[in-house]
């Protein structure tokens, strides 16, 4: 297997305290007890190499590296919640000491502890989430949602919808509902997480290589982002009144953005096997959600 290689220079001004204390330490604990301190300076240089830890050129492997930590502020063990102490824990590391969140993002997912955030090389370095709400896995189909409610149903209709009928009688939520009290990726993942909207639909489709095939017998599309990163989503289909319509065939993907007219529709990123399209749909429509975040 061609192995992974990331080389992430460190910067000094994001490694130092505000009262100017002297570089952050990382601190390597071996199997048998000893440990590494590493100095970060902005010459430090970390290389993930497959198996093996490459710190300014000397080379440590993953396997008898028992746990890690940060000097001053202690973290150590399983920092990125995935389950498990690995070279995963290293890039949260950095990821946290550069400014970022606690958890870190991957070209594709490490282990089975879904959802992991995907890194697409996206030019607005959005990151797409590795399954759909309600998934564990993902080519798993989850759950589906009606535009700008939160919790699923047994019948999606208009007759069933939250926020109102077709024509005038419709319930302004907002024409961008993404991180509000509508969005079900926040709802349901937390504030982290929330819809695509349908510009970030539309560079996922504009930067990535797509294509129709299938992932644990599940149909779908795959995208290929410019840095190798992957991303599968499944032909989850949709659910029209009480039916699941066209699984198998077809992916229909709620954005956080409402169709300017008409307003009885919000756009949805779709796809089959000839391609991929953003397109308004029927709010009252059951559609799948595949959350994203900023990077």
């Amino acid at each position: 297997m061609k192995s992974l290689r990331i080389l992430i220079v460190l910067v000094l001004c994001g490694l130092l305290t505000a009262a100017k204390t002297s570089a952050q330490t990382l601190v390597l604990h071996h199997a048998n007890g000893s440990t590494t301190n590493v100095k970060l300076t902005e010459q430090t240089s970390i290389t993930l190499s497959g198996g093996n830890i490459v710190v300014d050129n000397v080379t440590y492997a993953a396997s008898d590296i028992s746990h890690i930590s940060y000097k001053p502020n202690a973290l150590h063990v399983d920092i990125n919640g995935d389950g498990a102490v690995d070279v995963g824990d290293i890039m949260a590391i950095i990821n946290i000491m550069g400014g970022g969140s606690q958890t870190a993002a991957y070209t594709v997912c490490p282990n089975a502890n879904h959802p992991h955030m995907i890194d697409l090389g996206l030019p607005s370095g959005t990151l797409w989430a590795c399954c759909n709400v309600g998934a564990n896995a993902p080519e798993d189909y989850g759950e589906y949602y009606a535009w700008g409610e939160t919790q699923t149903k047994d019948t999606y209709s208009w007759d069933t919808y939250q926020y109102g009928k077709t024509g005038a009688n419709l319930v302004n939520i907002g024409s961008d509902i993404a991180a509000t009290d509508y969005d079900a990726a926040t709802a349901n993942w937390g504030t982290l997480w929330c819809m695509p909207s349908s510009d970030q639909c539309n560079e996922l489709v504009d930067n990535c290589l797509s294509v129709w095939t299938t992932q644990n017998g599940v149909y779908g599309r795959k995208f290929t982002g410019t840095n190798g990163g992957t991303l599968f989503l499944p032909a989850a289909g949709f659910r029209l009144r009480g039916d699941l319509s066209r699984v198998g065939s077809y992916g229909n993907y709620w954005t956080s953005t409402l169709c300017e007219r008409p307003q009885t529709s919000s756009m949805e990123l779709g796809f089959d096997s000839e391609g991929e399209y953003t397109l308004p749909i029927y709010r009252c429509n059951g559609l799948s959600v595949r959350p994203v975040r900023q990077n």
